[in-house]
């Protein structure tokens, strides 16, 4: 049991350090495609995804390229659904 705490520990850690060092960043590359509350809404979930799947990225350049591509995939995610949410609500209200 030692052993899990002590994998869980070293992940809350990488997390913290993780998200101190990247998500301002990433709300700000957000920000490119997206409104500010849509982006911090996107990179908090895409940290949520992250701690419940505990996924790890080792180096720190990769790391960035991840979160990054993470974060435009996001981006580009919600903008589709706002397009075809928007398509919808336009043909109901010509209907």
């Amino acid at each position: 049991m030692v052993g899990r705490k002590e994998d869980n520990r070293l992940f809350t850690e990488k997390f913290k350090s993780l998200y101190e060092r990247y998500a301002g960043e990433l709300m700000f590359f957000a920000r490119k495609f997206v409104d500010r509350q849509t982006a911090e809404d996107i990179v908090h979930n895409l940290f949520v995804k992250i701690w419940d799947k505990k996924l790890t990225v080792v180096a720190d350049e990769t790391a960035r390229s991840y979160l990054l591509s993470m974060t435009r995939n996001a981006c580009y995610d919600h903008l589709k659904h706002q397009t075809i949410s928007d398509t919808f609500m336009g043909k109901a209200v010509h209907q």
